[in-house]
């Protein structure tokens, strides 16, 4: 197991996780799936594009945080 920091919040993840498999993880915890439809993650300060979820692993001490478009006026 590894901990990685998910919007500043430690999380303990197996150490072959991918940075998908930690938003599906989430998303089944703490929202629906649909939230994460129109997010960006960042890790350690850079955009992970979302075609590069699955490819990304995970490594101990990662910062992941996630930000969603908001439209205002």
């Amino acid at each position: 197991m590894i901990t990685v920091y998910f919007n500043s919040q430690p999380l303990s993840v197996p150490a072959d996780t991918n940075l998908r498999d930690i938003l599906a993880l989430v998303a089944t915890t703490q929202q629906s799936h649909e939230a994460f439809a129109n997010v960006a993650a960042v890790v350690n300060e850079c955009i992970v594009p979302k075609s590069q979820w699955p490819h990304y692993q995970c490594q101990a001490s990662d910062n992941i945080e996630l930000f969603a478009a908001v439209a205002g006026g």
